[in-house]
């Protein structure tokens, strides 16, 4: 395993994360409530709350 980027949003600790689609999106959801789903190829995000 290696370090390749910092992703930035939660305004909370994150409790958990996860891969999709290989190398394509990541998903973590943090103490503030929030889910957020990077999309790394487009170098964005999507913020859902609950």
């Amino acid at each position: 395993m290696a370090y390749v980027e910092t992703l930035f949003g939660h305004q909370e600790p994150i409790q958990a994360i996860d891969a999709l689609m290989r190398e394509r999106c990541i998903t973590a959801g943090g103490r503030d409530g929030s889910l957020r789903l990077w999309k790394i190829v487009e170098e964005s995000h999507l913020m859902f709350t609950g």
